[in-house]
């Protein structure tokens, strides 16, 4: 798995929210295996505290595969780096709309997506470049 050396975000993003900000881990349940890294602002209330994800899953997960074809097909080709081009699927594109937009590529055998608020996109798209450089994280199994 690949993180982002710094989480940016926007103008909500100050120096109490990052102290207070919740991170779980996720196990993905499928046989080609995963992860999904989620960030909250809170454990439960009546209103959403679900800020961003980080996620990855292989290459030859059905799911995975499915969401990153049509994240090509429909998304907005990013370069991340001289190498690897990420898309880009703003919330407004999904049907139905969601609240979300989400980054995804294909790096070293891997699907890697991050997912934040659809005025987020300067920062998805700088947090994704820095994820594709950065040195990756895994597993001791």
């Amino acid at each position: 798995m690949r993180l982002p050396s710094e989480l940016h975000l926007g103008e909500v993003a100050d120096d109490d929210f990052f102290k207070d900000l919740i991170v779980r881990i996720f196990p993905t349940y499928t046989p080609a295996g995963g992860m999904t890294v989620g960030l909250f602002t809170c454990i439960s209330g009546d209103h959403p505290c679900f800020v961003g994800s980080f996620s990855v899953d292989r290459e030859n997960s059905p799911m995975a595969l499915l969401e990153f074809q049509k994240h090509q097909a429909t998304g907005e080709a990013i370069p991340l780096s001289p190498a690897i081009n990420g898309y880009l699927l703003t919330g407004a594109k999904q049907n139905p709309a969601v609240m979300f937009s989400s980054l995804m590529w294909e790096q070293d055998g891997f699907i890697h997506t991050l997912s934040f608020l659809d005025g987020e996109r300067e920062n998805i798209i700088l947090m994704g470049s820095l994820m594709v450089n950065s040195t990756p994280i895994r597993s001791n199994k």
